[in-house]
């Protein structure tokens, strides 16, 4: 019985007494530490590219790395889309995410089926719909695709994309008590946990397909361009083409949700959607400096006309105006600054000083004019 908070990090388990590795349930590390990114809302995105078997032997080496990965035959027999669907309890027809048909490399004929779902959110009955997608796959398999049995073993995998860590159980057991004498009937059923937003410190070294569409996910936009730029040579080859095509797509969905600008134009490469890429990181830049100057002077003007003739209203105005460049600039200039207003008495002096926290485009800029005032 396992939950993601007891998950292994990395695709390497944690070391038992004897020093060897258990396999891995889970990819769980720290999050990375910063407040923007882009989460792919829209789970075509994923599904489009791990269509290609490229990515998915990428996903499975570098971060499952578990003992049956390198079993898989890629070569002869090649890895093969399966479509498998089934009727809901509310008559939907629903379709797998993605199933793939990989050879085994062992004494007799037989398939690994890997069922690759895409979340968005925390489901806490996940091991319960896993479980269900797994068997009416293997039923689909058998009855209408006609896969002879003994049928291959069913790996289910959860490649999940929020931003907030993933709490819930890996196991259908934790959603089921223990009751004596019936645990033999008690379901185990697990799945495989890829996080993407906390898998990355654990990857390996180096640099492929998977490891940049994980680092776009994750990283804020202005950073794009170096990974777009890496990912446009690697992906440069004429049999690379349906692999660049897709990610191009991927791209300017991202774009679509991070700048949420319905004019952009139709890129059908990588190249394109680097150089919309830059273009976009500076419109938006500039907006977000323009509306953050607008709420500086709104909240001035308002502060400003509070203060009036009162003499301990400066010492206000002077937080005020540390905390302002502390925003724009960080604590080494808010500290110079600080210092300087310790010195200076009047509104004029203030107020010009706010103009310089405005108009200045960076600290050093700030602080050399500051000593003028």
């Amino acid at each position: 019985m396992r939950n993601a908070r007891d998950s292994v990090t990395g695709g390497i388990g944690p070391l038992d007494r004897e020093g060897q590795t258990e396999p891995s349930q889970a990819i769980d590390a720290s999050a990375q530490g910063r407040k923007a990114g882009v989460p792919m809302r829209e789970d075509r995105t994923y599904k489009n590219l791990f269509k290609h078997p490229r990515m998915l032997r990428s996903l499975l080496e570098w971060f499952v790395r578990e003992e049956w990965v390198g079993l898989i035959e890629w070569d002869d027999p090649q890895p093969s889309l399966i479509h498998t669907e089934h009727v809901t309890d509310r008559l939907a027809v629903r379709q797998n995410d993605v199933v793939w048909q990989l050879g085994w490399k062992g004494p007799e004929a037989r398939y690994v089926y890997l069922m690759l779902e895409f979340q968005s959110g925390v489901d806490r009955t996940m091991s319960l719909r896993m479980q269900s997608y797994s068997s009416l796959a293997q039923e689909e398999l058998v009855c209408k695709v006609k896969v002879p049995t003994p049928l291959g073993v069913v790996v289910p995998m959860v490649l999940y994309t929020g931003r907030s860590r993933w709490t819930a159980g890996l196991s259908a057991a934790d959603l089921t008590a223990e009751m004596q004498g019936l645990g033999r009937w008690r379901s185990t059923f697990e799945y495989l946990l890829i996080d993407v937003h906390r898998c990355l410190p654990q990857a390996p070294a180096g640099w492929n397909e998977v490891k940049a569409l994980f680092q776009l996910a994750v990283a804020p936009p202005e950073d794009w361009g170096e990974i777009l730029a890496k990912l446009t040579r690697r992906l440069s080859g004429p049999d690379d083409l349906p692999l660049r095509r897709s990610f191009a797509g991927a791209v300017r969905m991202m774009l679509q949700a991070e700048f949420k600008d319905g004019s952009l134009p139709d890129e059908a490469s990588l190249e394109g959607g680097h150089r919309m890429l830059i273009e976009q990181v500076r419109i938006w830049k500039a907006e977000w400096k323009a509306e953050k100057e607008r709420e500086w002077k709104r909240e001035w003007k308002r502060e400003w006309k509070q203060e009036g003739k009162r003499e301990g209203k400066q010492e206000g105005t002077r937080e005020t105006l540390v905390a302002v460049a502390r925003d724009r600039f960080g604590e080494t200039a808010a500290t110079a600054l600080a210092a300087r207003l310790s010195r200076i008495s009047g509104s004029e002096s203030l107020g010009e000083i706010r103009r310089l926290i405005v108009n200045c485009d960076s600290a050093e800029a700030l602080l050399g004019q500051i000593e003028a005032v």
